[in-house]
């Protein structure tokens, strides 16, 4: 059953990268290694092995594990998004472990702050956790993204040397349409035509309410408009 999900299906990340996770070998009754050690990166400035907590900042999305309802699952699990390596990590008897990425387990949903992830296995450049904003025919998403900066070293008496930290990017907003296609809102005016018979109510409605394609609320309006355009 789908809900025994660590006997069959939760599987650990393991990165070699910059993001490396170092796992232990050790395998658990399905046969998938189990993690420890994890959460840590090496810095190409010195090679050290860095702690997250050696970082500044935070990958996480929030810091604590909220409980959360996953699609395919019966159980409750404790659970928290790390947008850098673009995981949900969860807490089981001590250890953490990683959800495949998989539209078995499309949504997330956090039941404390009520936020919504869905996993989107398109092509390369567009797979990954989206926040979901509006639901509805056509669905608000947003992408929220870390990225580590390293730490530098000072080359002399005149420089400093700088702590490694995690940044965080400028969400990007994408709207997930009827047919299942994924659009950058990026441009307003290239978004009103991927949807040519409400392309000019779209365009009117834009410019009346003065729509800004990096403005949250008015995203909301504009998405919540369309949908009832199309009913």
């Amino acid at each position: 059953m789908k809900s025994i999900f660590l006997k069959s299906v939760l599987l650990i990340i393991t990165c070699n990268q910059i993001n490396a996770q170092q796992t232990s070998g050790l395998t658990n009754s399905a046969g998938l290694p189990e993690t420890l050690n994890y959460n840590k990166i090496t810095s190409g400035t010195s090679g050290k092995t860095l702690n997250y907590g050696d970082i500044e900042g935070s990958p996480y999305f929030k810091i604590e594990y909220e409980s959360a309802s996953v699609d395919g699952f019966q159980e409750v699990v404790l659970a928290r998004y790390n947008m850098f390596t673009d995981e949900i990590e969860f807490k089981k008897n001590g250890t953490i472990l990683s959800l495949p990425k998989s539209n078995d387990y499309k949504k997330i949903k956090f039941n404390t702050t009520q936020k919504t992830l869905m996993w989107i296995d398109g092509n390369l450049d567009d797979k990954g956790y989206y926040f979901v904003l509006q639901d509805g025919k056509n669905k608000l998403l947003r992408k929220n993204k870390v990225r580590f900066v390293d730490e530098t070293e000072a080359t002399s008496s005149y420089s400093i040397s700088k702590p490694a930290t995690f940044k965080i990017l400028p969400v990007d907003y994408f709207v997930l349409s009827t047919s299942n296609e994924l659009a950058s809102i990026k441009n307003l005016k290239e978004f009103a035509n991927r949807f040519p018979k409400e392309k000019e109510s779209i365009n009117s409605f834009v410019k009346a309410n003065k729509i800004k394609a990096d403005k949250e609320g008015d995203l909301l309006k504009l998405i919540n408009y369309l949908n009832e355009f199309q009913d």
